[in-house]
């Protein structure tokens, strides 16, 4: 068989990119913009935004971290504690490791306050 010169293979390519990228592209784009999807995140950040014993977590470390940088320990550790029975008493929406997350990082601010 004998091969095809060289400025024939570039328009096979540039014919292959010009037809296959946009397709790709519309195809691509069709998926993003899908309504199911859209529907699922916005449900997901307002559940997010509702859980109110999150934010009530949220709140209270955020303080606790404050007085924990002015040096405030005693208030600190206050915090800290309240955030912790947060979790315990409200519970908290989401998965594991959420929840494993937000208690592992109340649980280091405490060590670091009792160091």
């Amino acid at each position: 068989m004998t091969e095809l010169p060289v400025s024939w293979r570039r328009i096979k390519i540039a014919l292959f990119l010009l037809i296959c990228v946009p397709i790709f592209l519309f195809y691509l784009s069709r998926s993003l913009d899908s309504e199911d999807e859209m529907k699922s995140l916005k449900s997901y950040r307002e559940s997010i935004s509702k859980d109110d014993a999150f934010n009530e977590w949220e709140n209270n470390y955020q303080y606790a971290m404050a007085e924990y940088e002015r040096g405030e320990l005693a208030k600190a550790r206050k915090f800290i504690l309240m955030s912790l029975n947060v979790i315990k008493k409200k519970g908290v929406r989401g998965g594991k490791t959420r929840i494993q997350t937000i208690t592992y990082r109340s649980y280091i601010l405490l060590g670091l306050i009792y160091d």
